[in-house]
């Protein structure tokens, strides 16, 4: 058994190389890409296996396991403790007595239940059994927060339940019009870079972040005018493409919220540092707005399967261990 391994480890040497170049290029986290690398040599590299008659439902094989191991052991040499980093997150911004806070919001909420099943659940808001306290970067006591400590509670499950909601309907499967999905799968990410951009207390930085809050809108805004069959020209003017919208009620409601936004002329002056740097408090205006932006347009996104707070009930493979 240990010379076939030694053969095995040999033979998915250079081919996780070429895997994980694959993965990594596609943007998924580290802690995916070990499962995802293994189905994939079953599924691309893998010939056959003596003893079966094919390799369908190859998770439930005692074989799998053996590939799974040695996929996992050359990712835990490659990448250490970013292989345990399992937990997606993002990052939201809160601008605390004049100073950036970043609040680093998980995405799914995991909870251990009897006999190895796991309730994963893809929450649009805060449960009462989180603490919002521990996810704020860098951490103020309560006794630092004073008077403040209260109304900054209800800042943070705002801000959570904003993002989480974004991050549901905007991650949604079975989109068959390729342009939603694309524009739709990047509105997360603008926010979210935007939001770490601006923790750096530097002005500057802020002046470009202001650019990932134009895409985030400008993306949910066309990811919806593709869904409805609406052609749009290659444009930033976020106005101008609102008023494409044929729906009443969304274009009022979102016409409202965009129009306190910088127009793209002024977001362009910022992103090449031509206009006088933004101060986080500032900042923190547009950020807000740019929210309510994503969050209005996104929840008229649909998919074939949504998850809006749904809770799934999961049991870990045995081939796991």
């Amino acid at each position: 058994m240990t010379s076939s391994n030694d053969n095995l480890r040999r033979f998915l040497r250079p081919t996780l190389e070429v895997i994980d170049e694959e993965l990594a290029s596609r943007g998924m986290p580290v802690f995916r890409r070990p499962l995802e690398a293994a189905c994939f040599v079953v599924r691309h590299v893998l010939v056959s296996v003596e003893g079966e008659s094919d390799k369908d439902n190859f998770l439930e094989k005692p074989w799998f396991a053996v590939i799974y191991a040695e996929t996992h052991k050359w990712y835990r040499r490659r990448y250490g403790p970013l292989l345990r980093a399992t937990d997606e997150t993002v990052s939201g911004l809160l601008v605390i007595r004049g100073s950036p806070h970043i609040l680093n919001i998980p995405l799914t909420v995991s909870e251990r239940q009897e006999n190895g099943v796991l309730k994963l659940t893809f929450p649009i808001k805060v449960s009462k059994d989180e603490k919002l306290s521990g996810w704020l970067t860098p951490r103020i006591s309560k006794r630092g927060l004073g008077v403040l400590s209260a109304r900054l509670g209800a800042r943070m499950e705002r801000l959570a339940s904003g993002l989480r909601a974004i991050a549901v309907n905007t991650r949604f499967h079975g989109v068959k019009n390729a342009v939603t999905k694309q524009m739709a799968s990047a509105v997360l990410e603008h926010l979210n870079r935007a939001a770490q951009s601006a923790s750096s207390e530097n002005n500057g930085g802020n002046s470009i972040a202001l650019w990932d809050l134009h895409l985030a809108c400008e993306k949910v805004v066309k990811a919806y005018l593709s869904q409805e069959g609406i052609s749009f020209p290659r444009s930033h003017d976020l106005l101008a493409l609102n008023n494409l919208v044929k729906d009443p009620a969304l274009l009022r409601r979102a016409g409202s919220i965009v129009r306190r936004f910088p127009n793209h002329q002024e977001v362009m002056r910022h992103r090449y540092l031509e206009a006088a740097a933004i101060r986080v408090t500032k900042f923190q205006i547009f950020y807000w707005i740019a929210i309510r932006v994503c969050l209005v347009y996104s929840s008229y996104l649909k998919g074939q399967l949504m998850f809006n707070g749904a809770s799934f009930f999961l049991k870990r493979p045995p081939w796991m261990s």
